[in-house]
């Protein structure tokens, strides 16, 4: 499998699960706001989501280098 094709499909999966987390979080937040201090804090659940998607982000290019530094060692 060509490294291109391995380091596509790694960005594909991390971008899902992104996107599926701050689905749930969104809806978490939309079902419960006393977890955030009330209906009146949606400025405060937007940078949280945002925080958890850029730490999603992070971990994705974190998995990205993982994978393109195992396929280099494994020759592909």
């Amino acid at each position: 499998m060509p490294l291109a094709l391995l380091v596509l499909i790694a960005v594909l999966a991390l971008l899902i699960i992104s996107a599926l987390l701050a689905a749930l979080f969104t809806v978490l937040i939309r079902h419960n706001p006393a977890l955030f201090g009330g209906p009146q804090s949606w400025k405060r659940a937007a940078l949280i989501s945002l925080a958890l998607v850029g730490f999603i982000w992070l971990l994705m290019l974190i998995n990205t280098l993982f994978v393109v530094l195992v396929a280099l060692l494994l020759g592909v």
